[in-house]
């Protein structure tokens, strides 16, 4: 069989593709973690040197989670010192048995949303309280869904709140019992987010885990604007008050958090209201625009093997065949070689080989997310109904 110019071009073209589409992902351009000694510096950190810091708690009658994850809260090792600001409903006879339990820390303050509130998100409301609440500029925010993974959790966290800075990222993970899919869609997010934070204006965040200063919070009016949105705390806060120049991110291990398994319905709703928010949050289309051309180049380049495949079978055209078969493998052996060097350095409980079949998978579940929300009702994202 002679080599034809149509051979020739098509099978140039697929191997070039196959080198090229793997540089154009989020885990290619994913931030290094520090290495261990640099993240834990040489000596203890200096109380002088660390800000007072006030965890703020907003269970929402999640007593169970607050309950397994208060100690770890209220053990951590922070010489500068620090408060825990619990914030609950007057009714939730639940969180008020767990805290009864943890009275005598000194540092474990409790306060409550009032009855009457409505036509606001409980949720925003309790973190405005907590903010309000608080003795110091520090706020760190976080899920009772969520645990430090570390006693050093708050001292690494502090590293980070410099002079300069008025806002602190963190990263948090599932728990090892979560589905592969999770861990994945969890992580591969991340990476464009914090790619996003350290090269632009952060645009949101998808972890639970937040520092920013009372002062900026209270300046900027809060969540003035967002409260009948009934989710996206984090989201409104860091697209709200970050910029180039006053947000860090803490990438050492010992500053993560782990999140207990979210049930399917509430992982899937956490997706889909955040297509109705998106729609609020600025600097959206640019945020996407990164995302959207990586998804193109790796979809028309599997589209193009696929042309490849059935032109060359129907053409019996055997050099197109093979470089096409050699063409798909090539580029999933070099994107799961990628994914193999980023699981194992920040933990992540994926084989590399799903990785890959996970992320060609990602544009159809966000199809299948988008459909869901346009069938959803609207008023279920926000808190007063008409």
């Amino acid at each position: 069989m002679s080599l034809t110019l149509t051979t020739l071009i098509a099978s140039s073209l697929l191997l070039l593709l196959s080198l090229i589409t793997p540089l154009f992902s989020a885990i290619r351009r994913r931030p290094s973690l520090p290495f261990e000694e640099e993240a834990s510096g040489s000596t203890a950190p200096d109380a002088a040197d660390m800000p007072r810091i006030t965890i703020v708690l907003t269970p929402q009658g999640n007593s169970r989670q607050l309950d397994e994850h208060l100690p770890l809260f209220l053990t951590q090792d922070y010489p500068a010192g620090y408060d825990i600001i619990v914030v609950s409903s007057l009714t939730d006879s639940g969180i008020d048995d767990v805290l009864k339990r943890y009275r005598s820390h000194d540092n474990l303050h409790t306060t409550f949303i009032p009855s009457t509130t409505r036509y606001m998100s409980h949720r925003k409301l309790a973190i405005t309280l907590g903010v309000k609440a608080s003795t110091n500029d520090w706020i760190l925010l976080c899920d009772a869904s969520c645990k430090p993974i570390s006693q050093r959790w708050l001292q690494s966290l502090a590293r980070e709140c410099t002079a300069e800075r008025s806002m602190v990222l963190g990263y948090v993970r599932y728990g090892a019992d979560a589905p592969s899919y999770y861990h994945f869609e969890r992580f591969y997010t991340t990476m464009y987010l914090f790619r996003e934070s350290i090269r632009h204006i952060p645009y949101r965040t998808n972890c639970p885990l937040l520092l920013f200063r009372k002062s900026m919070f209270m300046k900027g009016n809060g969540y003035q604007g967002d409260l009948k949105y009934t989710i996206g705390e984090y989201d409104f806060l860091v697209n709200k008050y970050a910029d180039t120049h006053n947000t860090g991110i803490s990438l050492p291990y010992e500053s993560w958090m782990e999140e207990d398994v979210p049930t399917e319905k509430g992982w899937q709703n956490v997706h889909i209201f955040y297509q109705e928010i998106r729609d609020h949050l600025s600097r959206s289309f640019r945020h996407r625009i990164l995302y959207n051309v990586d998804h193109f180049l790796l979809h028309t380049f599997l589209l193009l093997v696929l042309c490849g495949l059935v032109y060359s079978i129907l053409r019996s055209d055997y050099i197109l065949l093979g470089v096409s078969i050699v063409s798909l493998f090539l580029n999933i052996l070099i994107r799961r070689q990628e994914y193999r060097s980023a699981f194992r350095e920040y933990g992540v409980n994926v084989k590399p080989l799903q990785g890959v079949v996970y992320e060609w998978s990602m544009l159809w579940r966000s199809m299948r997310t988008r459909l869901r929300y346009e069938y959803a009702d609207k008023f279920d994202f926000i808190s007063h109904k008409v």
